[in-house]
């Protein structure tokens, strides 16, 4: 008896201490077809969605949750909040009050519900399962040396 509760022990306190931890996922990911394009999230569970490809923009902010491996979306504003989201005024013209809004048409069709975590990159889901094709890869910051 005794040799089985050592055993198990250690697989019961592994799975224990996996299943009450989530990954951090904060940080920059670009998106693999369009490395200008990024979603940032950050520890407060707000994310930023930038993308902009030929004459194509999008910047949407909101809130995330993790459930298990998936990130789920809510969008709650868009280029139009110039006062909290489309902070830089993107696509804003210069004789405009930064309270009127975009002026441009907001493409959205490239903005994910949900994403799938599979170590440091975050997959499109798409055909009922994950779409290993498109995908964010999260950005690592240079290890920067000072020059003397």
């Amino acid at each position: 008896m005794k040799f089985y509760v050592i055993c198990l022990f250690p697989i019961l306190l592994t799975a224990f201490n996996a299943s009450g931890q989530q990954a951090d996922v904060t940080g920059k990911y670009s998106r693999s077809e369009y490395p200008t394009s990024y979603i940032i999230l950050n520890k407060d569970s707000s994310f930023i969605y930038r993308f902009n490809f030929d004459l194509n923009w999008d910047l949407a902010c909101g809130t995330y949750k993790v459930n298990n491996s998936q990130i789920v979306f809510t969008y709650t504003s868009d280029m139009n909040d110039t006062l909290n989201c489309n902070i830089e005024g993107i696509g804003i013209l210069p004789w405009r009050k930064k309270d009127e809004g975009f002026t441009g048409t907001i493409d959205t069709r490239y903005r994910p519900d949900s994403l799938y975590i599979s170590g440091k990159k975050l997959y499109l889901s798409g055909d009922g399962g994950r779409n290993r094709k498109y995908y964010f890869k999260k950005e690592i910051k240079p290890d920067v040396k000072k020059i003397k």
